[in-house]
């Protein structure tokens, strides 16, 4: 064990559902290298999962075994056994199992093997191991995978989370369009609008039938707060009518309540369900799942995917973009995929003013916003700092001076995105000219926004297998500056482009018009659409499309 090895596995976490499974801890112990140490006995606890309190949950069958393995040192051996027994699937009898050849520590050998019966089929898919051995043995079936050697996968930034790019096997006793109606004939009736129909009308009627009114009607009055009910707990949703008189729930509670809402006004609403640790493997099951959403279909048709879970005003969490999801239907449908936009994803800074006499300060009207995943980063920072020092912090973000005053037109986070307003002023640097004169450097999208430096940064100085690239947050990026009253004889920047990114500079008389543009995204970006980002963040650091030369 190497000193990471040292870090990591001192203290050991097994999670499972209390009611659902049985662990069973045979083996718990450390060999040392050094003879004469004497071995020492591994400490065990039990009791609620760690993830339950830092996110303010109360689910108690969700519990965890913690194993500390004291005087563990570098090439030490730690050998555990775990015995995990399944006693019962929520909701419905569909199992799926996901086995990783590989993780953060590299893997000399994987060995999957499986015992099914027979008479009951068993789908699987396989990423980086051999094709399996099937052996019949009477009434049972078994397969074996096998890999051979596995480096370890680094959580490096901007990279993927480790279980979306390591080999594996996953199996599953049902294909997804049939777990699809199966969850459908679980949790489908809960959201039926007949039920308390009379108490559903009595809030449409005050609220509205609007999806984005009744969206934010239940984010606002339901406080999320978590606990065990129904014949799956730590599965089952309450009735909308319960959750109602609690004026409580968590993700699941608030999804069927929207839904039933939605439907009770007449819209076509079903839920889906997905997982926000990691994206849905090809095959799932019943736990496959730790969040529930609402899928709107609109009157032409198009699929809108809302979590009503979610604070900030707007559909889904920036980390869901190119997730999958499981919409919950009648008729089973497959595993379908968050949109992933290149557009709405937007930092937008309009700058009207002019320069100083000396040429070394600018000064005039600014309007900024924000839009989609930008939108929710700002408002994270909002809900931190609270108005008056984020307003303090947006000023510092966009480089500028410490004269100047910003005002919250439109604040991040409660619909239709982020718009911020006020008098700034910039100092500008300045160079001799090679001729006669000198030249300034003007701000820039390099300069007014570090989300997308932050990006540019990362990307361009850290080695990634760049087909399993993660932004966050993804964003579209605008520019514009208008300068008035030039002196005769001044030199725009230049104008280039290349890839994503575009520069240009218009002159006309005493005004000078700067645009520029510049996309990094979407979170999951194919190989062709990295190599244009990469020519385009290159472009985006080049000083020349600043520079403005004064006679």
């Amino acid at each position: 064990m190497n000193g990471r090895g040292v870090a990591r596995f001192s203290r050991i976490s097994l999670g499972y559902r209390e009611g659902g499974e049985e662990l069973l801890l045979r083996t718990a112990e450390v060999r040392h290298w050094r003879p004469g140490r004497a071995d020492q006995r591994a400490e065990v606890r039990e009791g609620p999962h760690r993830a339950l309190s830092s996110s303010g949950r109360l689910e108690s069958s969700l519990r965890e075994l913690t194993v500390d393995l004291p005087g563990l040192e570098v090439g030490d051996t730690v050998l555990l056994e775990v015995v995990r027994s399944i006693e019962s699937l929520p909701l419905a009898d569909l199992y799926s199992y996901s086995f990783f050849g590989a993780g953060r520590d590299s893997v000399a050998r994987s060995v999957l093997t499986v015992d099914w019966p027979s008479e009951r089929g068993l789908f699987y898919v396989s990423e980086g191991f051999d094709p399996p051995r099937i052996i019949e043995e009477g009434d049972r079936t078994r397969f074996v995978w096998r890999r051979e050697g596995g480096r370890a996968y680094d959580r490096a930034p901007l990279s993927r989370p480790v279980w979306e790019r390591a080999p594996r096997v996953v199996l599953s006793s049902h294909r997804p369009a049939e777990a699809s109606w199966e969850l459908w004939s679980a949790l489908d009736s809960f959201c039926d609008p007949s039920r308390g129909r009379r108490t559903a009308d009595s809030l449409l009627a005050a609220v509205g039938t609007d999806p984005d009114r009744l969206t934010r009607w239940v984010r606002e009055s339901i406080d999320y707060l978590g606990s065990d009910w129904g014949d799956d707990p730590g599965y089952s949703p309450r009735p909308p009518v319960e959750t109602l008189a609690g004026s409580s729930g968590v993700c699941r509670d608030v999804a069927v309540l929207l839904t039933w809402l939605l439907r009770a006004a007449g819209h076509r609403a079903s839920l889906a369900l997905c997982n926000t640790s990691h994206d849905l493997d090809d095959l799932v099951g019943s736990r496959s799942f730790n969040h529930m959403l609402v899928a709107l279909t609109g009157p032409e048709g198009g699929i809108r995917i809302i979590d009503p879970s979610l604070e900030v005003s707007a559909d889904l969490p920036m980390s869901m973009r190119g997730r999958r999801y499981l919409a919950l239907s009648p008729r089973g449908t497959e595993l379908h995929r968050v949109p992933d936009p290149i557009r709405g994803d937007s930092m937008t800074v309009v700058f009207e003013g002019s320069l100083s006499n000396d040429g070394l300060t600018m000064e005039g009207e600014v309007v900024v916003s924000a839009s989609g995943a930008v939108d929710q980063v700002f408002a994270g920072i909002l809900q931190r700092l609270g108005e008056e020092r984020f307003l303090e912090f947006l000023r510092a973000y966009l480089s500028a001076d410490d004269r100047g005053s910003l005002v919250l037109a439109s604040p991040p986070g409660a619909g239709g995105g982020m718009t911020a307003r006020g008098r700034l002023r910039w100092s500008l640097p300045s160079l001799p000219s090679p001729g006669e004169g000198m030249e300034v450097l003007l701000p820039g999208i390099s300069e007014l926004n570090p989300l997308g430096t932050r990006n540019a940064v990362l990307l361009l100085c850290t080695y990634l297998d760049y087909t399993e690239l993660l932004l966050q947050p993804p964003i579209n990026e605008k520019f514009t500056l208008s300068l008035y009253g030039l002196p005769e004889g001044y030199r725009p920047p230049e104008t280039l482009s290349a890839g994503t990114f575009e520069s240009r500079a218009h002159a006309r008389s005493d005004t000078l018009i700067l645009v520029q543009r510049c996309s990094i995204g979407p979170a999951y970006p194919d190989s062709l659409r990295v190599a244009r980002i990469l020519d385009a963040l290159l472009a985006r650091s080049s000083p020349a499309v600043r520079i403005l030369g004064l006679p």
